[in-house]
Parts: C-alpha cells; sequence; structure tokens
C-alpha cells in the first residue's frame, strides 16, 4: 500500500512541476479521483471488495504470488459449480497456459503486494460486477 501511496505522490509531484499546462491539472484531477476512491475500499490495511485487475496477493500456505486478471470464474468439467472471486496467473510470470489459470476467493488472500490500475472505466466496470453478484445472489 505505501508502494501505492509513493506512486500517487510522485504523479503529483510531477504534475505540480508541470504546472500551468492542461496535462498537469488533467492528470492531478485523475489522480486525485483515483485516491479518493481507493480509500473507499480501504478499511485501515485491509482491502474490501474485488481487487483490481492486475493487483498481484499472496494466498494463504502459499509460496508463489498470483496477478488479478478476471473475475466470477468456474472450472469448466463439470465437477464444480462454484464461482471463484478471482482467476489469476503466476507472478511474473504471467499467463503461460489455460492449464495454468488459479481461482481463488478473497478469503484465501495472505498479502497484498500491489493494487492494480484503477481509472473510471475500471471503476464503473466493478460496479458491474457487484450488480451482477447482487443479481446472482439475489
Amino acid at each position: 500500500m505505501k508502494k501505492r501511496i509513493c506512486s500517487i505522490i510522485t504523479v503529483t509531484l510531477l504534475c505540480l512541476s508541470l504546472e500551468g499546462t492542461s496535462f498537469a491539472q488533467e492528470t492531478m484531477d485523475d489522480t486525485a479521483d483515483i485516491l479518493e476512491s481507493t480509500e473507499e475500499y480501504l478499511h485501515g490495511d485491509e482491502w474490501v471488495g474485488l481487487l483490481p485487475i492486475g493487483s498481484i496477493v499472496l494466498l494463504k500456505n502459499s509460496e508463489k504470488k498470483l496477478m488479478v486478471m478476471g473475475y466470477l470464474q468456474s472450472l469448466t468439467d463439470g465437477e464444480d459449480d462454484k464461482m471463484y472471486d478471482y482467476s489469476a496467473c503466476l507472478f511474473p510470470e504471467g499467463y503461460i497456459s489455460a492449464d495454468e489459470v488459479y481461482l481463488f476467493d478473497q478469503e484465501q488472500i495472505d498479502v497484498i503486494y500491489y493494487i492494480g490500475y484503477q481509472d473510471e472505466e475500471q471503476m464503473e466496470f466493478m460496479q458491474r460486477v457487484y450488480d451482477y453478484i447482487e443479481n446472482i445472489q439475489g
């Protein structure tokens, strides 16, 4: 989380050094919006809700980091109708093959190393994901 805040501060300082340009103001506004929306999901050091795509996590009883690459996946072999919160690939290797995709739920996460990229499009998509979850739980 400290790295995320440092990145936001760095972008803000860069923007301040470019003061007066429309790009700088636009970037500062976007940074402020993202920081504000990120705070909605933080309670102390704990993330609430689904992590953005690109987030890096370590699962309980695991030694290898995973990168979130999708949501609400289930196994296709018909043995398990359970829908998992996340699909992920190995980090830093990335997607290797369909046999190397990992499915897990929020409660299995032990450590969050990085919170993935967030912008307006991602936040709109997440709202659709939450709406879908609400409908299937309904």
